[in-house]
């Protein structure tokens, strides 16, 4: 599990989000809010599909994309 020292990435191993859209995305973004131990949750270029999360309290977000600064990518779901 890549786990960098300013955040976690959730399509690394274990976490393995598909980030596509159609897959249910709840169980690898919970485990890297989970792993990521205070330190941010990085959600790369993609569309993540989740249920219910909890934690979320605990762990920033961080949606860069592509291009920090330049965001790419969406949730969908509900808490």
């Amino acid at each position: 599990f890549r786990k960098m020292s300013t955040y976690t990435n959730v399509k690394d191993p274990p976490c393995n989000a598909a980030g596509d859209g159609v897959a249910d995305d709840t169980l690898a973004i919970q485990s890297a809010i989970n792993d990521a131990a205070g330190i941010a949750v990085c959600f790369p270029k993609g569309t993540y599909f989740w249920r219910a999360l909890t934690g979320l309290t605990t762990a920033p977000l961080v949606m860069p994309g592509d291009n920090p600064g330049h965001g790419n990518s969406r949730m969908q779901g509900g808490m």
